[in-house]
């Protein structure tokens, strides 16, 4: 987990070989309890060194990979805390969020990674959807309209 990880800072083209080499693994391990093990061996690296960014990663993806949304979130949270000059660890942050229909929280997660870069399309992307799922028909227009697709 810790080495596929490393890949998440680079955004989208980062993702690519993470969910490439999981699904390789989750053929081999079907009920992914490779999954929880290093949940719990993350966690406890974690409380040892609390600063370590590629630990935080790799447990939010694993938490990511077993759907716990409120684990997830909380794991983002720290990597956002970790890493605020990155975009993606906003993006990733804000994608859960919406993923569990939260668009409010979703759009305030987005707005530190749009400060930073607003010209990704994926976070122009995002920011459509979390303004769409508050209701937000015309800011949802506004942001798919400007998109480059």
């Amino acid at each position: 987990m810790r080495i596929l990880s490393t890949n998440l800072p680079k955004g989208l083209n980062g993702l690519e070989p993470v969910f490439e080499e999981t699904a390789r693994i989750n053929q081999y391990d079907p009920i992914q309890d490779y999954l929880e093990q290093a949940d719990l061996a993350l966690s406890y690296r974690l409380e040892s060194e609390p600063n370590n960014l590629d630990w935080a990663y790799a447990l939010a993806l694993s938490r990511v990979l077993q759907q716990d949304v409120e684990g997830a979130i909380a794991a983002l949270k720290r990597v956002t805390q970790l890493d605020p000059q990155n975009p993606y660890a906003h993006a990733y942050l804000a994608f859960v969020y919406l993923y569990d229909w939260d668009g409010k929280d979703g759009e305030n997660a987005l707005k530190p990674a749009l400060k930073i870069n607003p010209t990704i399309p994926e976070l122009q992307a995002l920011s459509g959807i979390a303004a769409l799922m508050q209701g937000n028909v015309f800011k949802a227009w506004s942001v798919i309209q400007g998109l480059e697709l």
